[in-house]
């Protein structure tokens, strides 16, 4: 089973390369609680850069329903939604 730190940097590597595309104006990373407060409370300023780089709001929430290994991004683009789940299965 993959780590919370494995997993967090899955999750904001997800959401850098969908801010790379310059598509989004919004996203949001749903992931497992543990996931979701690794990434806010130590890779802070990881979330603010992004933000920052690729001109957009970026948001994690928690998701109890989703185990370590998935993620859900929510992308918005001028008031449009679609949403991506991701799988990472360790090899």
């Amino acid at each position: 089973m993959r780590s919370v730190e494995s997993s967090a940097l899955r999750l904001l590597r997800a959401l850098e390369g969908d801010g790379v595309t310059g598509h989004f104006s919004e996203l949001a990373g749903y992931a497992p609680t543990a996931v979701a407060l690794y990434v806010l409370n130590q890779k802070r300023s990881a979330l603010a850069a992004l933000e920052a780089r690729y001109k957009m709001a970026v948001s994690v929430l928690e998701d109890n329903t989703l185990i370590p290994l998935i993620f859900v991004l929510n992308k918005s683009k001028i008031g449009l939604w679609c949403n991506r789940m991701s799988m990472f299965f360790q090899p």
